[in-house]
């Protein structure tokens, strides 16, 4: 069984009207449990084509009927099934509370990875359902998207505060020694270092920050001059470029930085096209077709006269298939722009 917590973010991803279906695999139930206690009770909220109580046999016609979701998540929560919510939080307390309290500035994937949780779920439900006006605001983003640690930590343990306090990041961290302390991948790791250690950043700091080798920074330097038609973000005095500029200008390029991929896919419904993908991730549609070609791609599913795929799924492989690459080539493989890795 879920906890309510875990119910209410698997609701928040789901589309405004659900069938039997959905609230079965949001609420973890099996579908004819869902159908044969839930659907028939007098007070469950109806369906499209009639009244919420069903005859034994319309009950298999009821699959098809969709059900406001805010009604049906109510009703669930109502029910002693649904059990009260655990003091101090669920699992995603559990987990902040087990973790240190570093000074960094988190995106909204760099957040779900710490926490256990799905971007999606920390977008949906925390962000959109705990907003400005709620009782208990979740953690402001600031301009670029990103969240102070310790303050969403703060959030999660408001119910049963925690005493560690904010701890200043060491300058000679290193991502392998904050992967650690957080329980991420080092490649999430890199990216919040980035945050961290500014906008500027000289060439070989520069190329971590942006997930690519030395050489690769040196060859789009060198290929994309000033008198090209789209020329790489020059160095200043200091011979640093600016971050966020030179993001943008892989993006451009086919090499969208993992994260702001992980952070658009989340944005995106539960089931997603091809376009979507491709659009998301900054790639080319014979990019998409290597990937599927690629052990472990999510497959498509059949809805009506559309052929989608699993967002979530899709989320986790494209991590692992990052993560592999970067351990495998210590982030210095030569990759050209739309490029058919992950």
């Amino acid at each position: 069984m879920k906890d309510p917590d875990d119910v209410r973010a698997a609701f928040a991803a789901l589309p405004a009207r659900v069938t039997l279906e959905q609230v079965a695999e949001a609420t973890g139930r099996t579908l004819k449990s869902v159908q044969t206690n839930w659907a028939s009770a007098e007070d469950f909220p109806p369906g499209d084509r009639g009244p919420a109580r069903r005859q034994r046999h319309d009950r298999d016609t009821d699959r098809g009927l969709r059900r406001d979701r805010d009604a049906v998540l109510a009703w669930y929560l109502r029910q002693p099934l649904a059990g009260p919510a655990r003091p101090g939080g669920n699992r995603a307390a559990d987990r902040a509370r087990a973790l240190p309290a570093p000074d960094v500035e988190m995106s909204t994937g760099q957040i779900a990875e710490t926490l256990g949780l799905t971007p999606a779920a920390v977008a949906s439900y925390y962000v959109g359902v705990y907003g400005p006006d709620s009782r208990a605001p979740f953690p402001p983003a600031d301009p670029r998207g990103l969240r102070r640690w310790p303050a969403v930590r703060d959030w999660f343990l408001r119910e049963n505060p925690d005493p560690i306090r904010p701890t200043p990041l060491p300058e000679d961290t290193d991502a392998a020694q904050l992967a650690e302390q957080l329980g991420i991948r080092r490649t999430t790791a890199l990216a919040i270092l980035r945050h961290h250690t500014g906008t500027r950043l000289r060439r070989p700091a520069l190329a971590r920050a942006v997930g690519l080798g030395t050489e690769q920074v040196k060859n789009y330097i060198r290929n994309h001059g000033p008198d090209s038609t789209d020329p790489f973000p020059p160095a200043d005095e200091d011979r640093a470029h600016d971050v966020e500029q030179v993001l943008d200008w892989l993006a451009r390029h086919g090499r969208k930085h993992p994260e702001r991929v992980v952070t658009d896919l989340a944005a995106l419904p539960e089931l997603i096209t091809n376009d979507q993908i491709q659009t998301a991730a900054a790639i080319s549609a014979g990019t998409l077709r290597a990937w599927t070609k690629l052990p472990g791609f999510p497959p498509l599913h059949r809805q009506g006269t559309s052929r989608l795929r699993d967002r979530d799924a899709l989320i986790t492989w494209y991590q692992n298939q990052h993560e592999q690459t970067d351990t495998d080539t210590g982030g210095d493989t030569e990759q050209g722009d739309d490029s058919t890795q992950a």
